[in-house]
């Protein structure tokens, strides 16, 4: 599953979210991705592709590009998120 890498990658014993046990990470990164299509984002320098998605609930960031990607809750908050689709 491509949230279990997602999950590994942005650490979930140092960057949890918010009422989430570590533990179910995988399956909520997996949900937020399943319950919309995401954001398209700028692309990398080799061109994959990037997708945000962003929890309310939670004010978490999710970023994923291809097989990869990470989370976070960025101090910045929306606005942050918001500023990152723009670039």
């Amino acid at each position: 599953m491509i949230a279990d890498k997602i999950a590994a990658h942005g650490d979930i014993k140092k960057r949890g979210i918010p009422g989430v046990d570590d533990l179910d990470v995988p399956e909520y990164l997996e949900d937020m991705m399943t319950g919309s299509p995401g954001l398209r984002m700028r692309s990398t320098p080799s061109g994959i592709p990037r997708f945000a998605w962003w929890d309310d609930a939670t004010g978490t960031m999710l970023i994923r590009e291809g097989d990869n990607g990470t989370f976070m809750q960025p101090d910045g908050g929306y606005e942050y998120f918001l500023k990152q689709l723009k670039e």
